[in-house]
């Protein structure tokens, strides 16, 4: 977009005032934008076409002067009025207000910018992500009691010649940016301050795709031709100030060669001390990872480079995560500032996926705006300071919470000088390595803030280091505890003068170590002299052990290996998820550097160390830690496994997983698509029934299986999935079939087609691709992995990779862009009929090892279901001892009651009847309640249905129970408050038969049995904020509101069963002979059939898993399972009799066993 002809600019001149003007009443009041030393442009919104003026002077009563301007219709039927005054006088009060033939605004005032050649100091303020969230007057408080009142200007009063300009670097609006957003969210919340102070915006994503943003905004021309108000770039005095659009991808390369301008035009430039950089897109965050741009990180390094290569300290200032935060770079005067959040939803802790950067020193979920000064002259200094508003859980009152101050001409701290270790020191140890240097000193009398240090092998060459750390002094970071709503500060040891390394270095090797100090104004110290020392025996090679210390995403039966420079050594190996490692936790003893772990569970942090036994002595190695793979299926996963009942033409086709809809569009149910079950036109699969969706030749636009994708990815592309099908094609199947196609309208050629003329494939409709790699007459798993970000484009086959190299396709559209993905057809008529047992979508890369274990097709689908179970038969119950689980990891405990009094385990035939006519154990709940008390249950699992890593939206809870003719009070079943502090959220009516739920009260009276078993089932859909409830397999209560999500595994944080603390302390006596919590939503049809209570437990086997008690696999759990399992006793990594996976063949597996006796 050229130059916008909508701000053509008259020759001012003095026009006599009109009569009959009345007040106006503006959709947009009077707002001030590019200031300068002699000019300022004056813009607003009318809903008439009439000729526009500014009258203005520097005397309130004398607008002795007027300035036409023009005006253009927006496209909502508005006229948008610029005006631009010239020829104005530096650092003055001018007075102003707006009119037309017919209205005019009230009196305003603003004040020209200092001369360039200025040395006055100056202010400005900056805050970012005004668009609305669930506090919609939330920019007026930031803005009014925020910035206003801290100056003391409610009414604006002195506020033009306190405050230079405003920042708002990006989501001024919302997603949805229509007129209202722009008037009401943003214009009319922040009107008294931008009448008096410019406001100086960057495009961020609420308002990228909107031509409002270039309407409203009138910005320096001097951005690249063609895209000037895009990007743009002004000086203040000693300040230069850029505004990038990171909204923008197709645009990058060109911003970056104009970046590279602008800065070289900055370094040349002798009055410019500092350098600031605005755009919308973090490099990095704490709190929003995903929301990290590859662009940012591209701009924010060159911008850091000219601060190393010109001497002149810079800054960026960035929004999107909602949260305020400040870091540094190392290697570079360069400050990050995040100056959200204005309005949007606070990015609370744990809310998202979280990483803790080196280089950010605090992250806060609080809302609030930055105040930044500015002094020129002999000492040039920029002081940045945040005032906080608090949050949903803290109030705060413009309260100072961080501040950082950068001085031009900075003395660096004294050059350290090393102290330990030294070659007097002998060899040291080469893990858990401890150094220390000298008191930290600084000419200026600056704090230190940091310290780094590095250790080579040559003490001439440090380009790159064995090892180094970047030591902080403070690092306010989420809380260990779960609680999202404020930081605390979780470095060590604030002593930058010691360090303990966290990577080992190579043993027996001569080695040295520097170290330099930083102060708080970003400047370090020289390095210190390098230091030699030596090194004794290590536990790992030049690599590191394998899993490297500290490593994510380790694969979940990994191989431990270390290295050593002695040989005749035997290794102990010891492996536990707590951090103490004694002898119970031994997982072998080998006389090889490596050993097979057990199987671990998914996203656990393990502690492991080796001892090394040599010589007649043992030497104790150092603790490491890696933390297991995430769980897979993630939290926004699809996956559709054509189990419906009752499917028709248009209808949404039921998700075992997610919130993405699959609907089958422009087709003829029975001919061009239909469902059905393996057996008879096609195979089993192993030997298994399977449901199937039959795509029978489909072409055509807007015809096929349309999926609405919910996963957000990276605005609303998703850059990085994975396609997943299990899928049939028939022997005689020539030509090729379509998988899928990313064109809204299914207009264009697929992504992916099978070619049945060789086996391979067709890429993207043009490129044909391998031969012989999938089978015909069979049934196979083809996943298909795409990282837009590397560029990389795989197919696997049965969990191998058959074709790598392949040209990337269209990213797939999500999130809230509502365009469509299409399967199994596209628009041409070459296509053929394919069946697909299962399909899913994971909006991630999965690894290799994530792919190899999927393995082939399975009956019960893609992503296996992960139930837990318990049917309280234990041998040996206790107060405080965790019920074994009969499936699954999730860990059930009774916490702060008595056995015998508050609750016991019993089994059926007295007190309570037996369960067709079968005895059944049961555990029995008497009138628990109260804070902390009940059955504690730690789901282990991970987050679903798009609520993040650790947040279960998408679940099924059953109960088998029963309850006396005495009982007439409520009776709790869950709680998720993670200190049962509160009222239960679903509750068994025991006086009308029905439930009580926290949010519809009473429903479903007289739904279930008084002195009878039955079985309760509660769905709960938290996406779509609904609930269902089924007694023994029927549909009693359905469309109630969700209750509340589930805290997963990684928050270490529980729910709770059968007791709650709220208003309803007269809880009641229950029986419960098992319970199930699956984290998926069951369907109906899945529900029905599991019907009512049975003696032997809700699921015969995990749904979708074999039973693993069946050890020999002849489907029976019998006697010779049993002896299997006791001639594995004790330590047996690895063994199919270790049934729980924890490396030892034990009573716990032995009452697993005992628990699944009989067909299986």
């Amino acid at each position: 977009m050229g130059p916008k002809s909508r701000h053509v600019l008259l020759t001012a001149g003095l026009i006599l005032s009109l009569g009959g003007v009345g007040l106006a009443d503006f959709p947009v009041s009077p707002y001030l934008q590019n200031p300068s030393s002699d000019g300022m442009v004056i813009a607003w919104e009318s809903n008439n076409d009439q000729e526009t003026w500014i009258d203005f002077g520097t005397a309130i009563d004398q607008l002795d002067q007027s300035t036409s301007g023009s005006w253009v219709t927006s496209i909502d039927g508005t006229h948008l009025h610029h005006v631009s005054l010239t020829g104005l006088s530096p650092q003055t009060r001018y007075y102003y207000r707006a009119r037309t033939e017919t209205e005019e605004s009230t009196t305003a005032w603003f004040t020209t910018a200092s001369a360039p050649d200025s040395e006055s100091t100056f202010l400005f303020a900056a805050y970012s992500d005004a668009e609305p969230g669930q506090n919609p007057e939330k920019h007026a408080e930031i803005v009014n009691d925020g910035i206003l009142e801290f100056f003391n200007q409610p009414d604006g009063g002195v506020i033009d010649q306190v405050l230079a300009f405003c920042l708002v670097p990006g989501d001024l609006v919302g997603p949805d940016h229509g007129e209202e957003a722009w008037r009401t969210g943003f214009f009319s919340q922040a009107e008294i301050l931008f009448r008096h102070v410019p406001l100086i915006p960057a495009p961020g994503s609420g308002e990228a795709s909107s031509p409002r943003y270039l309407d409203y905004m009138n910005l320096p021309l001097n951005g690249t031709p063609g895209f000037e108000e895009q990007w743009y770039w002004f000086d203040r005095q000693n300040l230069r100030i850029i505004t990038l659009d990171s909204t923008s991808p197709d645009l990058e390369e060109v911003q970056l060669e104009w970046l590279d301008d602008v800065l070289e035009d900055a370094a040349s430039q002798d009055q410019i001390d500092f350098v600031l950089l605005q755009l919308h897109h973090p490099c990095l965050s704490e709190s929003w990872p995903e929301g990290e741009s590859d662009f940012a990180c591209q701009a924010v390094d060159r911008v850091a480079q000219f601060s190393s290569d010109t001497g002149k300290p810079s800054v960026h200032f960035h929004g999107r995560a909602h949260s305020y935060s400040r870091g540094h770079a190392r290697d570079h005067r360069h400050v990050m500032i995040n100056t959200a959040s204005a309005m949007g939803d606070l990015d609370y802790w744990y809310a998202r996926e979280n990483h803790d950067r080196d280089e950010i020193l605090l992250t806060e979920p609080e809302w609030g705006f930055c105040v930044v000064q500015i002094k020129s002259g002999y000492s040039p200094r920029m002081t940045i300071k945040r005032y906080s508003r608090g949050n949903d859980y803290i109030a705060r009152d413009n309260e100072l919470r961080d501040e950082i101050v950068i001085s031009r001409n900075n003395q660096p701290p004294n050059q350290p000088v090393g102290l330990s270790p030294t070659l007097d020191d002998g060899p040291v140890q080469s893990w858990n390595l401890e150094m220390s240097a000298g008191n930290y000193a600084d000419p200026d009398g600056d704090e230190p803030v940091s310290s780094h240090w590095q250790i080579s092998d040559d003490e001439a060459d440090w380009t790159t280091p064995l090892a180094e750390e970047w030591k902080q002094r403070q690092n306010w970071y989420r809380p260990s505890n779960g609680d999202g709503w404020y930081s605390e500060n979780i470095a060590p040891d604030p002593n930058i003068t010691q360090v303990d390394f966290e990577s080992s270095v190579p043993g027996c090797s001569s080695l040295y170590w520097r170290v330099r100090y930083r102060d708080n104004g970003l400047q370090w110290s020289n390095w210190s002299d390098p230091v030699a020392f030596t090194t004794g025996d290590a536990f790992d090679d030049d690599n590191g052990p394998s899993p490297a210390d500290g490593e994510t995403g380790v694969p979940h039966a990994p191989v431990l290996s270390w290295g050593s420079c002695n040989q005749n050594a035997t290794w102990s190996v010891y492996l536990s998820s707590l951090p103490e490692l004694d002898s119970s936790t031994i997982i072998g003893i080998v006389d090889n550097p490596e050993i097979q772990a057990p199987p671990l569970v998914p996203w656990k942090t393990y502690y492991w160390r080796v001892d090394a036994a040599f010589d007649g002595q043992v030497v104790t190695g150092p603790i490491w830690s890696f933390t297991t793979d995430r769980p897979l299926p993630t939290d926004w996963s699809g996956e559709w496994r054509f189990i419906d009942a009752d499917p028709a033409d248009e209808k949404e086709l039921f998700a075992a997983r997610g919130t993405s809809v699959m609907r089958p569009i422009g087709m003829e149910a029975d001919i061009d698509w239909s469902l059905g079950i393996t057996g008879s036109t096609l195979p089993h699969i192993d030997g298994t029934p399977a449901t199937y969706l039959r795509m029978n030749a489909v072409a055509g636009a807007e015809r096929g299986m349309q999926l609405k994708l919910d996963p957000p990815g990276n605005g609303n592309s998703i850059e990085q999935f994975t396609f997943i099908f299990d899928l049939y094609i028939e022997s005689d199947q020539a030509g090729r079939v379509p998988i899928w196609q990313s064109a809204d309208s299914n207009d264009d050629e697929p992504e992916l087609h099978l070619n049945c003329d060789t086996n391979g494939f067709l890429i993207n409709g043009t490129a044909v691709d391998g031969e012989n790699l999938w089978p015909r007459g069979e049934w196979f798993r083809l996943s298909h992995r795409v990282d837009m970000n590397t560029g990389e484009s795989e197919l696997f086959i049965n969990g191998a990779l058959a074709l790598s190299g392949l040209t990337p396709p269209t990213p797939l559209s999500g999130g809230s862009s509502g365009l469509s993905t299409w399967l199994f057809s596209d628009d041409d008529d070459d296509t053929g009929l394919i069946y697909c047992s299962s399909v899913a979508l994971v909006d991630a890369r999965l690894a290799d090892h994530h792919i190899a274990d999927l393995e082939t097709p399975h009956a019960m689908g893609i992503f296996l279901d992960r139930p837990t179970e318990w049917r309280f038969n234990d041998l040996d119950p206790g107060d405080e001892i965790p019920f074994v689980a009969n499936f699954g990891t999730a860990e059930m405990t009774p916490v702060n009651m008595t056995y015998g009094i508050d609750w016991v385990l019993g089994t059926s035939g007295v007190a309570v009847p037996d369960m067709n006519g079968q005895e059944v154990s049961y555990v029995s709940m008497d009138n628990a309640w109260g804070n902390n008390r009940g059955l504690e249950l730690y789901t282990n699992m991970p987050g679903n249905a798009g609520l993040g890593c650790c947040t279960l939206g998408h679940y099924t809870l059953i109960w088998d129970l029963f309850f006396n003719p005495s009982q007439l009070e409520l009776q709790p079943l869950w709680q998720a408050d993670p200190n049962n502090s509160d009222n239960a959220e679903f509750f068994v009516d025991c006086g009308s038969g029905g439930f009580y739920t926290n949010g519809n009260g009473s429903v479903a009276p007289d739904s279930w049995p008084i002195n009878q078993w039955f079985r309760i089932a509660q769905r709960v859909d938290h996406a779509r904020n609904t609930s269902t409830v089924f007694v023994n397999g029927v549909k009693v209560a359905d469309g109630l509101d969700a209750t509340e999500f589930i805290y997963g595994g990684q928050t270490d944080l529980p729910m709770w069963l059968l007791s709650d603390d709220g208003e309803f302390e007269d809880v009641e006596l229950i029986q419960c002979s098992a319970t199930a919590l699956i984290d998926r939503l069951l369907s109906d049809e899945e529900i029905i059939e599991l019907g009512g209570p049975e003696p032997d437990g809700i699921f015969d086997t995990p749904p979708g898993e074999p039973c693993p008690q069946d050890v020999n696999d002849d489907d029976v759990v019998n006697v010779t399972d049993l002896l299997l399992l006791i001639n594995d006793w004790g330590i047996c990594t690895g063994c199919t009799t270790d049934i729980d996976g924890n490396g030892l063949v034990n009573v716990n597996d032995l009452l697993d066993m005992v628990g699944a006796w009989g067909d299986c």
